[in-house]
């Protein structure tokens, strides 16, 4: 669900600009689905002219990024994410794993939920996190149940947030106390 919502164009109504952006990209006969986008994406950045590679990781990461921050500035992020070699790897990486559904069957935790539910979770979700949608947190703390402790932050999806950073060592303290 996440990598469809990422990547078909769910989130344009949110940024209407930067998805333009990045399916621009695209040629319309590969715009269909997210993953025809996303193969297109893969087969570009996998390109032997770096040049190409390097353009289509940038877009990839910017576009992602984009939607992992509440505190969404579009020049500091070109700023920060054009050019920077680690983008192809990174993103070769995440579309290969995507591609390939993450290698596990769509709904595999939550079908498979009696296996782990008597385990103590704790989950820290950004209400504003549009790579990974608050509905599946939400949906994994009602199939587990009361040893679940989801708690919502007033964030987005980036680990470093320091609302992520700032709930995550309370609840982690709670362990060593």
């Amino acid at each position: 669900f996440e990598v469809d919502f990422v990547n078909d164009g769910r989130l344009q109504c949110f940024f209407p600009a930067e998805w333009k952006r990045f399916v621009s990209l695209v040629p319309t006969e590969h715009q269909k689905t997210g993953d025809d986008a996303m193969k297109y994406y893969a087969g570009k950045m996998r390109s032997t002219d770096k040049r190409e590679a390097q353009k289509y990781a940038d877009e990839w990461t910017l576009w992602e990024i984009t939607l992992c921050s509440v505190d969404y500035d579009q020049k500091k992020l070109e700023k920060s994410i054009i050019g920077d070699k680690s983008n192809i790897a990174l993103a070769i990486l995440e579309t290969h794993y995507f591609l390939n559904k993450c290698f596990v069957p769509e709904n595999y935790i939550l079908d498979n939920i009696d296996k782990i539910k008597h385990i103590p979770c704790m989950v820290i979700q950004g209400h504003f996190d549009m790579c990974t949608p608050p509905i599946s947190a939400y949906d994994l703390a009602q199939a587990y149940g009361s040893k679940l402790d989801l708690q919502w932050v007033n964030a987005g999806h980036i680990s470093k947030d320091p609302k992520i950073v700032t709930h995550f060592k309370k609840s982690l303290m709670r362990f060593f106390v």
